[in-house]
């Protein structure tokens, strides 16, 4: 069975009704919501995973976790994921639903590594530049890495552009070697 395949369909199916529903921003910040505590809450995940937990057990877990913090829309959805027994596809199913909002709102996730933290000026200014490159809204997530020395990495979804300083150093001492 291709999993991948399972959690597509999953998220195509409420990406469709949440638009279709005029919930579509709603149901991200819910999945977002969700995925986030997953993460935060290891035990919340095992428990929906676990095979011995009966499935009218994990309902109720999901009625009292979430029935007050989320959308109905996406409280139904996780009934219907815990009913079909596919638990173990709801980072999944989470994960290709914000690809989907993604794209289908023209938002591009950049995510830019640097030795140190930049200003918002050149924040602002690496955003408008790649704003105006792909046409899209620019969704820009920051890491520091002093590893990198200086420079800078840039990833534009599955696209990079390495211009540290250790990259740089790295490709000096491959040519210095292969001579």
């Amino acid at each position: 069975m291709n999993y991948s395949n399972i959690s597509v369909r999953y998220a195509n199916a409420l990406f469709l009704t949440a638009k279709e529903n005029n919930e579509l921003d709603n149901v991200k910040k819910d999945i977002e919501f969700i995925l986030s505590l997953f993460k935060e809450m290891p035990q919340l995940k095992f428990v929906m995973e676990s095979p011995v937990i009966k499935t009218s057990d994990k309902l109720n877990i999901i009625k009292n976790v979430f029935s007050s913090r989320i959308a109905e829309l996406t409280i139904k959805f996780l009934n219907l994921i815990v009913k079909n027994k596919r638990e173990l596809q709801v980072q999944n199913i989470s994960r290709n639903f914000i690809d989907k909002y993604k794209e289908f709102k023209g938002i591009k996730t950049v995510t830019l590594t640097t030795a140190y933290k930049i200003d918002e000026d050149t924040k602002r200014h690496l955003i408008e530049k790649i704003k105006k490159t792909f046409d899209k809204i620019i969704e820009l997530h920051e890491n520091v890495d002093t590893g990198i020395i200086g420079g800078f990495i840039l990833k534009i979804e599955d696209q990079q552009l390495d211009s540290s300083v250790t990259s740089k150093l790295s490709r000096i001492k491959r040519k210095l070697v292969s001579y």
